[in-house]
């Protein structure tokens, strides 16, 4: 058991939607922005990536980004993730894409990656 103390990354996924999607006839690509505690970053990101996989989606890369100090982030955002984890629960947002956009255009080259992770 690790005694180091929890901290909220958020976990940025690309993902495809699948025909399970509610919009899948109108939107073909996004990001889902996941936000867990974790001991480290790899942690977290195998949360997201677990919570993820139960979603309809084709997940692609991700970007791990620790959420203490960015500019960004407001205050109540942190806290809505508190009270989420104190609960049991987490925060997520996905944000999709109609078809026929240029995929790689919109969502670009991500710095930092990590393979989809493997269930």
């Amino acid at each position: 058991m690790s005694d180091q103390t929890p901290q909220l990354f958020e976990v940025q996924i690309r993902v495809r939607t699948t025909r399970e999607h509610p919009n899948y006839a109108e939107v073909e690509f996004g990001r889902l922005f996941c936000w867990f505690f974790g001991v480290d970053e790899m942690s977290a990101y195998k949360k997201a990536m677990e919570f993820a996989v139960s979603l309809p989606y084709k997940l692609g890369d991700a970007k791990i980004l620790p959420v203490e100090g960015r500019e960004d982030i407001q205050p109540w955002q942190v806290d809505c993730a508190v009270q989420a984890y104190a609960t049991g629960d987490h925060v997520e947002k996905f944000i999709g894409y109609k078809r026929g956009l240029d995929e790689d255009k919109i969502l670009g080259h991500w710095p930092y990656l990590v393979p989809p992770l493997k269930m």
